[in-house]
């Protein structure tokens, strides 16, 4: 069993090594998956004898039943990992981890079963392709965030959820695929971005862990205010949800009326603004402050 993992975890590198561009040695598969040099080299003598890979220049290469197999791994990871953010409350930290475990257990019918339920989803919840059921995968044209010109805007496709600690520094700055943003400034101290009217701030090994790709001025919203901002009182029509929003936590904003073209007014703050009452399609709603964040409105200009 441990060793049907370890090939299983060995063909995910392999398989992001040729979507990236890069090599894979005996070194690099012991950095990445055993820790070992010598069971990295039985690892990979197993693997040229299942057929899977086959020695090339420096490294190694998949040969396409290789290739095969590693994209059943990687669309049981992805689809587990969409299947925690829409259909449970799981922390987005733990994704990753949790469905580590559960691309090695789950069979092919199960796989299937869950991508129905989903309705066949693209990409996972962050910005990566899942391959298809019949284990294409396309190119999406990406670049690093890192790479990017300044005053350019872009949209987020995905962000690479290792190592954890990273992924959790980008996540807490309120940034996800799908989210539209202006590149301020990069230099080799920081990046700094504009993202749904805020500015957010990155270190380099952070930026580098983002890919996006182009995206028009006009989606830059400078109209739109974020419901967190409203002062009690004031009255809006709601416009959008932001990408951050995602999973049962807009499933439940969704049941409460939280829609474009929904009339909300701030009806009632407490003394430490978190929770705050909206009246919503007149029924009055509590949100916290962190779910108001993620509601961009068209404030009225007489509020």
């Amino acid at each position: 069993m441990k060793q049907r993992f370890n090939i299983e975890d060995a063909l995910k590198q392999f398989h992001r090594a040729e979507y990236e561009g890069w090599l894979v040695t005996i070194e690099v598969l012991a950095g990445l998956v055993v820790h070992d040099l010598v069971e990295a080299g039985l690892l990979l003598e197993r693997m040229q004898e299942d057929g899977f890979i086959k020695a090339s220049g420096r490294g190694f290469d998949l040969t396409e039943p290789g290739r095969r197999y590693a994209l059943q791994v990687v669309r049981a990871h992805r689809m587990f990992e969409t299947w925690l953010a829409r259909k449970t409350g799981t922390d987005a930290a733990e994704w990753h981890r949790m469905a580590e475990k559960a691309e090695h257990l789950l069979s092919e019918k199960e796989i299937e079963e869950m991508a129905e339920s989903l309705g066949q989803p693209r990409f996972d919840p962050h910005g990566d392709p899942i391959p298809t059921r019949h284990l294409t995968l396309p190119d999406m044209g990406e670049s690093a965030l890192m790479e990017v010109t300044e005053n350019t805007v872009v949209q987020i496709t995905h962000i690479e959820d290792e190592p954890a600690s990273v992924f959790r520094q980008i996540i807490s700055q309120g940034l996800a695929p799908g989210v539209v943003l202006r590149v301020r400034k990069v230099s080799t101290r920081e990046v700094e971005l504009e993202a749904e009217s805020r500015i957010r701030r990155l270190d380099p090994v952070a930026a580098r862990q983002i890919q996006v790709i182009p995206a028009l001025d006009e989606e830059i919203r400078p109209e739109w205010s974020r419901l967190s901002d409203l002062k009690e009182g004031a009255e809006a029509t709601i416009v959008a949800l932001s990408a951050v929003c995602r999973g049962a936590e807009r499933m439940r904003l969704l049941d409460l009326g939280v829609v474009p073209g929904s009339r909300v007014k701030v009806d009632l703050t407490g003394p430490f603004q978190s929770p705050r009452g909206y009246r919503i399609r007149g029924t009055l709603v509590g949100l916290r402050h962190a779910q108001a964040e993620n509601i961009f409105v068209m404030e009225d200009a007489a509020s």
